[in-house]
């Protein structure tokens, strides 16, 4: 599956594994064995939604965040060994959700296994 289709508790789920914790599929949801918490889902963690979550993970992987001509659509890219790349920019339609397909991208690559 192609992170930049990634959505919602699909891609929440993708970012609790980028930052290396245990995640497994419970059900209809996701459970993160680390933490004893969901991910995603009404009342668990969302890094693409929730800036408490998703901004610490902006601001640790130095991804920079930005608005689209048209104001339509974000981008984003990380910071990698201190040096800006344009490769690969991520789009997203709020900056938390191209902030955290930049985080998984720059930890699985542009494609991940469907889950």
């Amino acid at each position: 599956m192609k992170v930049s289709e990634l959505t919602g508790d699909l891609l929440d789920m993708w970012v609790a594994k980028a930052q290396g914790r245990n995640v497994r599929k419970l059900g209809d949801a996701y459970w993160d064995d680390d933490a004893s918490c969901a991910i995603g889902g009404k009342f668990g963690e969302s890094a693409s939604t929730d800036w408490a979550v998703g901004g610490p993970i902006i601001e640790r992987e130095k991804i920079g965040v930005t608005v689209g001509v048209l104001a339509e659509t974000w981008f984003a890219l990380r910071l990698a060994d201190g040096v800006l790349s344009a490769k690969p920019v991520v789009r997203g339609a709020t900056p938390l959700v191209a902030a955290m397909r930049a985080f998984v991208t720059s930890k699985f690559g542009e494609e991940v296994p469907e889950e």
